[in-house]
């Protein structure tokens, strides 16, 4: 009977300290821009603590619902963002992408891009042919990036004819691609500080790549 008492008391006392935790109150306000400049979007997220940690430029159209936690503003973990958001075109991380479009998912610091669709361009060849003469690639997938607290990019990839130069101009001198398309599926992470950093990434997927050209020599299929 004493046990059953001591136990009883525990009890009690448990749930009136979990009685006293505050919940996280949300004001949900709608948040809906069209052709907004995504920088400027971009840079006050980032006082919030959750912007995008690499440059990105162009319009975007949203069709946003964030939760901000009353009384907590300053807690960038709790904020909470769903819709989608779309753009003919952004420069990110020195990338053209076209007809991009996502479903957004923001919720405990993580930020999900589900489904992710995207197309990039193969850009001006350098026998002259403009880039609007050739197919750009498309690939789509799923992204999720840990802001609050900082931790890993993770990209779930399906890749369909992606020209292989834009991705390579950032590191022309180490790779110099003159063109090629990879088809396939891709795995890949990385700290969410340090994307920039070839070294930094891991990765694993199955990709065919067609008409590569490299230092001048030409490799079919």
């Amino acid at each position: 009977m004493l046990l059953l008492l001591v136990a009883a008391a525990v009890c009690s006392s448990s749930e009136a300290v979990a009685q006293q935790q505050p919940q996280v109150r949300y004001l949900t306000t709608n948040f809906s821009l069209k052709n907004a400049d995504i920088a400027k979007l971009n840079r006050r997220l980032s006082l919030l603590g959750i912007g995008l940690p690499f440059s990105v430029a162009g319009k975007v159209t949203t069709d946003l619902k964030i939760g901000v936690p009353l009384r907590k503003l300053r807690e960038s973990r709790l904020y909470r963002i769903n819709g989608t958001i779309t753009s003919p075109k952004l420069t990110v991380a020195e990338v053209e992408l076209t007809d991009i479009s996502a479903d957004v998912v923001y919720r405990d610091g993580v930020l999900s891009l589900q489904p992710l669709l995207v197309s990039i361009p193969e850009g001006a060849k350098s026998d002259g042919q403009a880039a609007s003469e050739l197919r750009p690639g498309r690939f789509r997938g799923t992204a999720e990036m840990k802001l609050v607290p900082r931790g890993d990019l993770s990209l779930t990839l399906q890749f369909d004819q992606i020209p292989v130069r834009p991705l390579a101009a950032a590191a022309a001198d180490i790779l110099p691609v003159d063109e090629g398309r990879l088809t396939g599926t891709v795995n890949a992470a990385a700290p969410v500080d340090r994307l920039t950093e070839p070294a930094a990434w891991n990765g694993a997927g199955r990709l065919t790549v067609s008409s590569l050209s490299l230092i001048g020599q030409t490799w079919k299929q």
